[in-house]
């Protein structure tokens, strides 16, 4: 349920239509700001900004438009915004990212990526963070949010093309990042064990 505060006021569509529409998205929502932000205040900030923002241009809205990506863009424009004026926008262009290379130990010893169970979720949303941003984003829309390439394409401003890439990008750098966690916290792939016995 919306938090009274989050309510809007003033013009706008009925109150009542509007919660109803936005209802089923607020989770979501807050888990995309909750990525990128410095903590939970931010995170809420950003989504009541959204909500308000939302409650403005509802009337200039496509009626066509699916309401959750249209609600993802609003809160996604919020949020790149806020993180370009603080300096937290991890952007990079191509020549400061490490080429994807597979890690040996994950594919053929470890193909159901056991590693991911040694670490907390805590650690996972680090590593999130530390992916640039144009690439995690489109992780989470994707794998944590279940949204279509398409409407991750539409979100972002981007082609398919360029969505899948970033998707596929995102994931290895993400891999990569974590696959180092667990091997600091202990988990050692099963050819790595054997050997050493």
């Amino acid at each position: 349920m919306i938090l009274k505060s989050l309510r809007p006021e003033g013009p706008g569509p009925e109150a009542a239509d509007f919660e109803r529409e936005l209802i089923p998205y607020l989770d979501a929502l807050y888990c995309y700001a909750f990525v990128f932000a410095a903590d939970a205040n931010e995170a809420e900030g950003w989504v009541a900004d959204a909500i308000l923002d939302a409650h403005r241009r509802w009337s200039d809205r496509e009626p066509e438009i699916d309401v959750r990506a249209w609600l993802f863009a609003v809160l996604r424009a919020l949020v790149t915004s806020s993180l370009r004026q603080n300096g937290g926008f991890a952007s990079k262009g191509s020549t400061d990212i490490p080429d994807y290379t597979p890690i040996p130990e994950i594919h053929d010893s470890d193909p159901r990526g056991d590693f991911f169970k040694v670490l907390r979720s805590d650690e996972i949303l680090g590593a999130l963070k530390r992916v640039p941003h144009e690439f995690a984003e489109v992780v989470v829309l994707r794998d944590i949010e279940g949204l279509s390439y398409a409407e991750i394409a539409e979100i972002t401003d981007a082609d398919i093309g360029t969505t899948k890439s970033r998707i596929f990008r995102g994931r290895h750098l993400l891999q990569q990042d974590l696959y180092r966690s667990a091997l600091e916290k202990g988990y050692r792939p099963k050819a790595a064990s054997a050997t050493e016995r």
